[in-house]
């Protein structure tokens, strides 16, 4: 059902309309805010258009699976002044009257010859009155009439009754007041209310009764004799008052009782992730001995070294290469690089030693690039009834020690759960707005003081936004960019072109995350509906 500023649409789904069924009405004959009615065929669905005219308003009603549409029209009194009166229409047979001096009576006997209808004017009636009017309806002449001489009419079916409009006054307050003591001494009537969708309790607060069943509120809808019972077992609402009363709430129990529509809210949750790095390191190194003199990559390294030297016809490369087991008649050289830049978690590498004079030169370069992309979707979904809060939670509970101020400790657990909770609220016209709390939560390590804890990584969203039945909208977004790009190198050698490259380690890394979360509403107005979806 959606309400535009000049008509009514109402799509009925999977409901096909006979072709011998689909018309268009003209109803602006009627006078009222409605003109024309359409019904046609689109697909397998029925459309019901009701174009209106003017300032107009809608009720709609649904019970027992059929629809009830009640358009009124809308009147504005600020803009029309509180001392405007309201515009009367005359539709009587016109009639043209030309009196000098005559009396009311004999006007208002007249009137009653012409209209047909039966007009009795009391005793206090009287006076004499000047008209000329031509082509008049005969009850706007009555009209003017009273009006002139301060009289006032009452209408029974054909019978009207004319008299002064103080004299009618006073007889419609004597009713009043006799009606008012035959309530207040008169006979109570009990009636019982067995509510079908309602809840009996619900009952209580309109009402506005104690746990007694009495009420002293001023404002509520019992009498001064009046009394309420509510039976919460039978759901049942007992009223004892008098016939007015009970008439009242035969009328307000037969359209608050009506079953109460469905939305079936259901969120999306998408999270990307994308992710590029690069690791490129070396491992550059010399060992020798010269005379006197050796040298390594530090002074332990140079220490060690002293006094050794290699062994002859077997060179420290080929040995290291060919993982010989010949054992040299020398000890070997330590070999320990002088420039370490390596790469952490490499996938590949490719090393070099190779022997130099009476030492040894060694290189390894090694590289390593990973890429990574992952989605994760998270589609919790919910039934409620109409300006119903519903919840669903899924995920764990994080144990975690709390201690008070005596010394003692307990264990307190924290949710860490995925959560929809949502509060809808169906508008006249079809839409649907929503108060939503997204909760995504997951557990995950967290090193603090050097020791391991478990920690929540949260993403929550609450909002209010309003969309069409099954229509789908963004609520909300994260979008993260991280960009790192890390030179490490050896001063001086590190930014000598080209062979500078074997005295640096480059590590380059991108990664990209991207949160989006999606609401769809459902209106369910029967029961199949649910078990189809």
């Amino acid at each position: 059902i959606k309400k535009q500023s000049d008509r009514i649409t109402v799509t009925l789904k999977n409901h096909p309309l006979p072709a011998q069924a689909q018309r268009s009405l003209d109803v602006s004959d009627f006078n009222t805010p409605v003109r024309n009615v359409t019904m046609k065929r689109i697909g397998n669905d029925t459309q019901l258009v009701i174009r209106n005219h003017g300032s107009w308003d809608v009720n709609t009603q649904s019970a027992n699976g059929r629809f009830s549409f009640e358009i009124s029209q809308k009147t504005n009194i600020a803009s029309q002044g509180l001392s405007a009166t309201p515009n009367k229409s005359f539709n009587g047979r016109k009639i043209s009257l030309d009196f000098q001096d005559v009396e009311v009576r004999t006007i208002l006997q007249i009137l009653a010859k012409e209209s047909g209808m039966n007009i009795v004017a009391s005793d206090t009636v009287n006076g004499k009155m000047t008209l000329s009017l031509k082509d008049v309806p005969w009850d706007q002449a009555l009209d003017l009439v009273m009006q002139a001489r301060n009289l006032d009419m009452r209408r029974q079916g054909n019978i009207i009754n004319v008299a002064p409009r103080e004299e009618l006054l006073a007889k419609d307050k004597a009713t009043l007041q006799a009606q008012k003591e035959i309530d207040d001494l008169g006979p109570l009537l009990s009636q019982t209310f067995q509510l079908k969708y309602k809840n009996v309790e619900e009952f209580r607060k309109i009402l506005r009764l104690d746990e007694s069943g009495n009420s002293s509120d001023r404002n509520t809808l019992l009498s001064g004799r009046g009394s309420a019972l509510i039976d919460p077992a039978t759901n049942t609402l007992i009223i004892t008052d008098n016939r007015l009363v009970i008439q009242k709430f035969q009328k307000l129990i037969e359209e608050l009782d009506v079953p109460t529509r469905q939305v079936m809210v259901e969120a999306r949750i998408v999270e990307a992730e994308d992710g590029f790095s690069r690791n490129i390191g070396v491992k550059f190194g010399y060992t020798g001995v010269n005379g006197r003199s050796t040298w390594g990559s530090n002074w332990t390294n140079a220490v060690n070294n002293s006094g050794t030297a290699y062994n002859n016809g077997v060179t420290l490369a080929n040995a290291v290469l060919s993982g010989s087991s010949t054992i040299p008649t020398t000890t070997p050289l330590e070999m320990s690089p002088n420039i370490s830049l390596p790469v952490a978690a490499a996938t590949s590498s490719i090393a070099l030693v190779r022997a130099v004079s009476s030492g040894a030169l060694g290189l390894e370069l090694a590289a390593m690039q990973e890429q990574s992309k992952g989605k994760i979707i998270s589609n919790p979904r919910v039934l409620t009834q109409d300006r119903k809060e519903a919840k669903i939670e899924s995920g764990s509970e994080i144990p975690y020690e709390e201690a008070t101020s005596s010394g003692a400790t307990s264990i307190t657990f924290k949710k860490a759960v995925l959560g929809l909770t949502v509060t809808p609220n169906i508008t006249p016209d079809g839409q649907v707005i929503m108060s939503v709390k997204i909760n995504k939560d997951s557990p995950q390590d967290c090193i603090t003081g050097g020791v391991t804890t478990k920690c929540i990584s949260t993403k929550q969203l609450q909002t209010q936004a309003m969309v069409e039945d099954g229509g789908t909208l963004i609520v909300g977004g994260i979008y993260e960019e991280e960009n790192g790009n890390t030179v490490a190198k050896v001063p001086l050698l590190g930014d000598i072109p080209v062979v500078g490259n074997l005295f640096k380690s480059r590590t380059r890394s991108e990664k990209r995350r991207e949160l989006l979360i999606f609401i769809t509403p459902r209106i369910m107005d029967h029961v199949g509906s649910n078990l189809r979806y």
